[in-house]
């Protein structure tokens, strides 16, 4: 079964929280997967977390060679890759984003601007991918020109 869950920074204190994702009352949430007991209402209720809505990403399903959870907004290294018809291994950074169209997540190749879909990557990941920032704890790591984008 395929691991949904979500990442937003908290409103209040900055940091990145992990877990589902609710939107209450336009506000959006990021649900932990426990429950806390709460002395007001006498029962255990869901922790939620009010979180920026630009900093929203969702959890790949791919991991990098380190075993780190890989986000849409994360900023990966790619240690080598296969150009097509390349003669020589390629190294380069790329961005993971949502691709509204396609309906999927992609890289986009910071130093190149060109696009890549995952699913064509996915076998490679654990073996050739190190998250090394995201786009918005590390905007330093997206070229100038290319911004940041999505759909």
């Amino acid at each position: 079964m395929r691991d949904i869950k979500f990442r937003g920074k908290e409103v209040r204190s900055g940091e990145w929280v992990y877990g589902g994702f609710a939107n209450i009352e336009g506000s959006p949430c990021i649900v932990k997967p426990v429950l806390e007991f709460d002395e007001i209402q006498g029962c255990e209720l869901p922790v939620l977390y009010s979180v920026d809505p630009s900093t929203v990403g969702q959890f790949t399903g791919i991991k990098d060679m380190y075993g780190k959870e890989i986000y849409e907004g994360d900023v990966i290294y790619l240690h080598a890759f296969p150009e097509e018809n390349a003669e020589e291994v390629q190294t380069g950074t790329a961005e993971i984003y949502w691709k509204d169209i396609d309906m999927e997540f992609q890289l986009r190749a910071l130093r190149f601007n060109n696009e890549w879909a995952m699913t064509t990557w996915s076998g490679w990941a654990s073996e050739t991918w190190e998250v090394i920032g995201n786009i918005h704890d590390n905007p330093e790591l997206i070229a100038p020109e290319q911004g940041i984008s999505g759909s």
